[in-house]
Order: C-alpha cells, then structure tokens, then sequence
C-alpha cells in the first residue's frame, strides 16, 4: 500500500465532528473543579496551564488543562492527555493518556492523532500497531503537524511497515525541516553526510541548531565528532562554529 494509500485509509475515521466514536470521559465528569467553562474561556484555560507548565507549577497546569478539558474541546482534551502521558502534576498514566487522544483525534485535531500515534509505535498505553501509528501519523501530517513528517521519515527508513525506503525517507525528512521540526532537518544532515554532501548537510545541522531544543547540541556534536573534517566546515558558520570547538576540544581530551 502506498503513503497516499495509507492517508486516504486513515482520515475517514477521524474527520471532526467524530467525537462520538470515541469512549466517553466520565471521570472528568466527576473531577472537583465546577462546570465545564465557556467555549471562550478555553483557550484562556489553555494559555494559564502553559504558563504554569513553564514555570514548573505542574499542579497548577494541570487544574487548568483539566478544567478546559471539561468543555471536550479537542485541543483541551490532547492537552490534558499530554499531562497524563508526561506525569505533569499527576502519576504517569500512558493508558489514560490514549484515551484522551483518541477522544482529541476523533474531534479533529492532529496534535492528538500525533500524540497518539507515538504511543502506539510504542506500545505504551495501547496495542503496538505499526501500521496503526504510521495511519495516525500521517492524517496529523494532512493537519499540519509537520513533526509528523519526521516520523514517517524514520518509519520508512527503518521499513517498520513494509520495505525499507531511504530515498523516500530522506524526501520527508526534507519537508519536515521546511515545516520547523529540528529532529527532521538533523535526520536530513544525516543522511547527506551519508551521501557525502556536506556543505548541503552543514545547512541542514544549521536549521536543526536554530530549531531544536539544548539536547539538539548533543546529536549535533555526535554528527560532527564521526565526520573527520566536518568541524572545519562547520568553524566557518556563525551558529555552529560554537559547536565545532567544542567538538574538537571534547577531542583533545580524549
């Protein structure tokens, strides 16, 4: 079955509106935080959890995810799934957190269908369905969730859902460093090096530098540190010149 096969498979049962296909949340029916809010007030609720998540308040964040999520307003209910998958405020619990997913992704939004999907390349909270997580990947993909890209990318690489395809791998990693995600233009540096394009990889390593969070540094460096002669390149760029002298003195410490 082809990519465009699969993402015509996988949007019929998820298209908005859906919702009803999913398990009802009962038990947020029965959580201690009043009635569910105003359709205008969600967003408020979501914005007011974030903040406190940044700070570290995980407690506070999720009394407030879980009061949006009280409204069944998609990005609500993927929000609150988010905080059960990761233990924000509360123990992990990755069976809880799919449900929520699904609830989210029958409703239309694609951070879920995403969210789920890792869950079930994992196994972690459900059944462990390739097929299953490449699905759901791709319609987040045809929402928009570029990450998403990245992840089909590793997935056809690795042939975890039939043959290997790296050509067609490296295509999606490409567009999923167009679309923002650094893990993708870092998978895209690989496979360049690989093909001993450098100056093309170097680009590639910039943009996953100027996406991606601290422990992008790490990979970067691992790139650098098994490609003799890629540090020198990479001294000429403002922003990875940093990263190349620490490479080479992570060297001459050895």
């Amino acid at each position: 079955m082809s990519l465009s096969d699969l993402l015509e498979a996988a949007l019929p049962p998820l298209r908005e509106g859906d919702a009803s296909a999913a398990p009802a949340l009962d038990w947020l029916d029965t959580a201690p935080y009043g009635p569910p809010p105003p359709e205008a007030s969600i967003q408020a609720l979501l914005v007011l959890g974030q903040k406190q998540l940044d700070a570290g308040a995980m407690d506070q964040a999720l009394i407030f995810f879980e009061k949006a999520a009280r409204s069944r307003h998609p990005q609500a209910v993927n929000m609150l799934g988010r905080a059960y998958e990761r233990g924000w405020g509360c123990q992990r619990h990755p069976s809880r957190a799919a449900r929520l997913f699904q609830q989210s992704a029958r409703g239309g939004d694609g951070w879920a269908m995403f969210n789920l999907a890792d869950l079930t390349l994992k196994g972690e909270g459900c059944a462990q369905d390739n097929i299953l997580a490449l699905r759901l990947y791709m319609a987040a993909a045809g929402r928009g969730v570029g990450k998403a890209l990245n992840m089909i990318g590793l997935i056809c690489e690795r042939g975890l859902c039939g043959r290997r395809d790296p050509a067609q791998a490296f295509e999606l990693y490409l567009g999923g460093s167009e679309a923002g995600d650094g893990w993708a233009a870092l998978n895209a540096a690989r496979c360049l090096l690989a093909s001993g394009a450098r100056r093309e990889a170097v680009a590639q390593m910039r943009r996953a530098a100027e996406m991606g969070r601290s422990e992008m540094v790490k990979h970067l460096g691992d790139l650098v540190a098994a490609h003799p002669g890629l540090a020198a390149i990479c001294a000429e760029d403002v922003i990875l010149g940093p990263l190349s002298l620490s490479v080479s003195a992570r060297r001459g410490s050895l």
